[in-house]
């Protein structure tokens, strides 16, 4: 009889353990990980949002879904900017100005801050300059520069908004994205305003 249980736990020993690689597990596993991967680039490499376009001028950038373009034409603002959408949450825009030259210009962010110093405080009210940096913009060198400023509506008191406006040199067009909200909402929405420049492509 003891001979007899010696052997049975000698087989025992000798018997493999069952492979990991034929387990189930090993299989729901490898799936969860394939399916995270993929979940991963749909989100950092197609993500979700609105696109526009703009082929006359060369430019294109994705923006929140839950933002809208606006009707310049409607507005009378077609006059001043190609684009613009808004946040109906917080009343706050992204507007894209483009100025155009009869011939390629240079770009110098330093002299280009230095004039707007000179500038904005004669258009502002209560202007003042926040940061100025050179910074990259679609690959191309690009000036940010941030300030605030306040309105009054016809209606209201007055108010403060900031903007944050970066400005960049293709060829013969300046190009002039300008991110504002109210100087209490911007910190709100900067996360936005800041992946709408990063997706932006000219």
């Amino acid at each position: 009889m003891k001979h007899s249980d010696k052997t049975e736990k000698k087989s025992n020993q000798l018997k493999p353990k069952k492979s990991l690689f034929k387990s189930g597990w090993f299989y729901i596993g490898i799936g969860t990980i394939f399916l995270a991967v993929i979940l991963t680039f749909i989100f950092f490499f197609l993500g979700s949002g609105k696109f526009y376009e703009n082929k006359k001028y060369n430019f294109s950038f994705k923006y929140p879904s839950d933002w809208s373009e606006e009707d310049l034409a409607q507005n009378g603002l077609d006059k001043y900017f190609v684009v613009k959408i808004k946040d109906s949450k917080t009343g706050a825009t992204f507007q894209v100005k483009i100025d155009e030259q009869e011939k390629p210009t240079g770009f110098d962010a330093v002299a280009l801050s230095r004039e707007l110093d000179q500038k904005l405080p004669k258009e502002l009210d209560n202007f003042k300059r926040i940061s100025s940096k050179g910074t990259k913009v679609s690959g191309k060198d690009a000036l940010e520069y941030t300030y605030s400023y306040s309105y009054k509506p016809e209606n209201g008191e007055a108010k403060t908004t900031k903007q944050k406006m970066i400005i960049l040199v293709v060829s013969n067009k300046s190009y002039y994205l300008i991110s504002q909200a109210s100087e209490d909402n911007f910190p709100k929405v900067e996360k936005n305003f800041n992946q709408i420049i990063k997706k932006f492509k000219v």
